[in-house]
């Protein structure tokens, strides 16, 4: 087996090699241009006129695209420019981008909430140069314009809402700002409130629980259940254990139906038993 200095010796020579066959050839160009290095192997110092005159040749021109023998690019491997190497990006700059990505996600969700939830135009936002008038008691005052009504309007305790954009005029209603702010508060809680109830929960079980353990499983979901929630539950099989995911699934069914009621039945896939079932009280409500 070679040792480590055998092996650069032999790639050194091959190197060296390289560079003279190298030479050897452009050394042959040049004599077709130049007629006083006819006799190129006559003696040293011609090889190092024409070494010389090589090196020069290639300083003065390697910045320019294929300046070698036939127009490739001849320059030996320590000669060229080497490429600028891109530095990896560090750990910060990488959790950095994570954040930025996570932050422009949130924001697109909550975009699209807000148009879902797009409120009336009120005040300034009304585009209508005339409307219909409907006072804070609900009674119809007619059709009036709106910089008007704008102006005449105490701005610091009413706003202007336009209830109905498809009528001719659109019909705008004189709001008490404090009771429209308590109505639209007690808006965002009750759909607050639903979205918590609606929102799935998955439970994962393996076919080889134990007795403890699926106690603890069946209260975690009542409690979910008695929050109104939807839950899944997953029964997992294991190899060699001694209950199938089925007889796991029912016994956790028959725990939980006084506080549920079924949403979508059990069904078995590829050994993994599954059903859902919501709480009562969305289901009451």
């Amino acid at each position: 087996m070679k040792s480590v200095v055998q092996i650069r010796q032999a790639q050194a020579t091959a190197f060296v090699a390289y560079q003279l066959s190298k030479l050897h050839t452009t050394s042959a160009a040049y004599v077709s241009k130049f007629p006083s290095f006819k006799s190129v192997n006559s003696g040293q110092s011609n090889r190092s006129k024409l070494a010389a005159l090589d090196f020069k040749g290639r300083m003065s021109q390697q910045n320019s695209p294929g300046f070698g023998v036939n127009g490739t690019d001849n320059t030996a491997g320590w000669m060229r420019r080497r490429k600028p190497e891109h530095s990896k990006p560090s750990g910060k700059t990488i959790m950095q981008e994570r954040i930025m990505k996570q932050i422009q996600s949130r924001l697109k969700e909550r975009q699209k909430k807000d148009g879902k939830t797009e409120r009336a135009p009120r005040d300034e936002e009304i585009s209508a140069p005339m409307i219909t008038l409907v006072s804070e008691d609900g009674v119809v005052e007619g059709v009036h314009p709106l910089t008007s009504v704008l102006n005449q309007m105490d701005r610091e305790l009413h706003t202007l809402v336009m209830v109905d954009q498809h009528a001719d005029p659109p019909t705008c209603k004189i709001y008490s700002r404090k009771l429209l702010y308590e109505r639209e508060k007690q808006a965002r809680k009750q759909a607050n409130a639903q979205n918590r109830k609606v929102k799935q929960q998955i439970i994962a079980l393996r076919s080889n629980i134990g007795e403890h353990d699926l106690e603890i499983k069946c209260n975690r979901i009542i409690g979910m259940l008695k929050k109104g929630r939807r839950v899944t539950v997953q029964v997992e099989k294991v190899k060699n254990a001694h209950s199938k995911p089925k007889d796991v699934g029912e016994l956790v069914m028959k725990k939980v139906e006084e506080y549920s009621s079924v949403s979508i039945p059990p069904s078995i896939d590829r050994g993994l038993w599954s059903a859902t079932v919501q709480g009562k009280s969305l289901v009451t409500n």
